[in-house]
């Protein structure tokens, strides 16, 4: 649990970054025709939704977890 907080805790980290930085573009006429580079955090959440089955004889389960349930 403590690696899963750390890992959001390093994840929150790099959201704050990439939004300060993106927002110190400069908006000088003269200075607009230089190169310009933006960092854009990605993030990307999932779930799980479906059925699995260990064995082919055995019943199969189903499976149904948000992206919190996962964090969790």
């Amino acid at each position: 649990m403590k690696r899963l907080a750390a890992a959001f805790v390093g994840c929150l980290w790099g959201v704050a970054v990439g939004v300060s930085v993106g927002g110190a573009e400069e908006t000088g006429g003269a200075q607009a025709d230089r190169w310009s580079f933006t960092l854009a955090p990605y993030v990307w959440g999932t779930g799980l939704k479906g059925n699995i089955r260990a064995l082919p004889p055995l019943p199969s389960s189903n499976v149904n977890a948000s992206f919190g349930d996962i964090v969790e």
